[in-house]
């Protein structure tokens, strides 16, 4: 027999496809993109899941299947599926609303500034001995799964967070993984799990469905996914495998646990089977053009540093030279430097430190070391994606400028340390090793 959840779901799959073709694929937003207004009807369509069971019933259905669910190649398809299932018990109490996600790349650096942990959207902190959630609008939930408590949370750093991965780290991983397990694997060791642990509580359970941040969180895990998937759409939307797992051999025709009339094939391909689509944050695009620089940097200097003495560039400094003057001395590349008012304008564009300022005016330079109009404003244009990122409030203005000087300090970090976008999992190792990171599975 199908569950309640489950028949909730397929009905609302088949009524909005036409031909095995989805119609009108619903947009899945950030949820800071969200109007005032759909914001506070998302909070009142939460409680009442509280209130009408529906969280309960979700909660123990991951409960159930935590071993299935966990480790094995089906935990991406699975959870795609269930915040699906979710958005559908959403979308029953307020028909049409949208169904956000928490991109919390854009607060990688530092998590609990975030608007996400104010009381206009999900509260903070827990308090007292049993960690309640005492603010915002879930402040004093009692839950029922697995057993009779208080929404709880437990900061992993007491009243502050352990940093996210942070944009750039997810795209090397994504640009690193060229198949579906190596991806999922990576996932849901990596990024999924430091979301889980810094918010700990009820969120370091099987039973963390009781917290709302989980069902958001995990529509970014999907969408992940869902951008990995579109980087090479001809084959990404069919493919499934085990690499980097134990399992035996897997296929799409796989009952996923917990929904038994479901297959893997029928969630590989959200935009029709399940007919919703993603709305960037705009994280993506700008980090794209940060790699893509970092990138050109490598190949130019490799290049240079190939054609010897005699080429289009000097001697590399020697062995015992500060690694520093690679970049921040570019007139060993040429004989012309921007000029210092272009330098002033690249740094009062980033408002930046001086060291910063130098990769900058490195980073804008083309050819030889001789910056051209098109680079410098591809430049500026990239650090104006990176500064919006966070949002162009002035109340968001320290989380957008905290996130600014984190790209530009992994930009400075990579050149530093001679890493290019091939060597992605370095790049994505770096970043653990700094933060001191350690992870399990949820």
């Amino acid at each position: 027999m199908m569950s309640k959840g489950a028949i909730i779901l397929a009905a609302i799959c088949l009524s909005s496809l036409v031909n095995g073709q989805c119609a009108n694929p619903k947009p899945r937003p950030e949820i800071r993109s969200l109007s005032p207004n759909e914001r506070a009807r998302f909070l009142r369509a939460l409680e009442q899941l509280r209130t009408n069971g529906e969280l309960d019933r979700l909660s123990k259905l991951h409960v159930d299947n935590a071993d299935a669910i966990h480790g094995h190649p089906v935990f991406l398809a699975f959870h795609r599926l269930f915040v699906n299932d979710f958005a559908a018990a959403i979308n029953k109490v307020d028909p049409g609303l949208p169904v956000p996600y928490w991109d919390w790349s854009l607060d990688a650096t530092n998590p609990i500034s975030s608007d996400l942990f104010t009381n206009d959207y999900f509260g903070g902190n827990g308090a007292g001995p049993q960690n309640c959630v005492q603010s915002g609008p879930f402040a004093n939930w009692q839950m029922n799964i697995d057993s009779p408590h208080c929404l709880a949370r437990k900061f992993n750093q007491g009243n502050s967070i352990a940093p996210f991965w942070p944009p750039e780290a997810l795209l090397s991983m994504q640009k690193t993984c060229n198949q579906y397990g190596a991806l999922s694997s990576g996932i849901e060791n990596g990024c999924h799990g430091a979301v889980h642990l810094g918010i700990s509580g009820d969120m370091s359970t099987m039973f963390a469905p009781n917290d709302p941040f989980f069902f958001l969180h995990h529509g970014m895990v999907d969408k992940l996914w869902y951008d990995w998937q579109l980087m090479d759409s001809n084959t990404r939307f069919q493919m499934y495998d085990n690499v980097n797992y134990n399992d035996p051999s897997v296929s799409a025709n796989d009952p996923i646990p917990g929904y038994p009339n479901m297959r893997v094939g029928d969630v590989l391909d959200p935009r029709n089977s399940l007919c919703y689509v993603y709305v960037d944050s705009g994280s993506g695009a700008a980090t794209k053009r940060l790699m893509q620089e970092v990138d050109r940097q490598s190949a130019q200097r490799n290049a240079m540093s190939a054609a010897g003495p005699g080429g289009p560039s000097s001697a590399p400094p020697p062995a015992t030279a500060d690694p520093r003057s690679q970049l921040v001395a570019p007139q060993t590349m040429a004989s012309t430097m921007p000029s210092p008012q272009q330098q002033q304008q690249i740094a009062d564009a980033r408002n930046i430190n001086p060291a910063s300022a130098a990769i900058a005016a490195a980073a804008s330079a083309s050819g030889n070391g001789n910056p051209t109009a098109e680079s410098t404003a591809q430049l500026n244009d990239m650090t104006s994606q990176i500064s919006r990122l966070s949002g162009n409030s002035d109340a968001r203005a320290g989380a957008s400028a905290a996130l600014h000087n984190q790209q530009v300090n992994f930009l400075q970090n990579t050149i530093l340390n001679g890493l290019t976008g091939n060597r992605g999992v370095d790049m994505a190792s770096a970043i653990l090793g700094r933060h001191h990171r350690f992870f399990r599975r949820y």
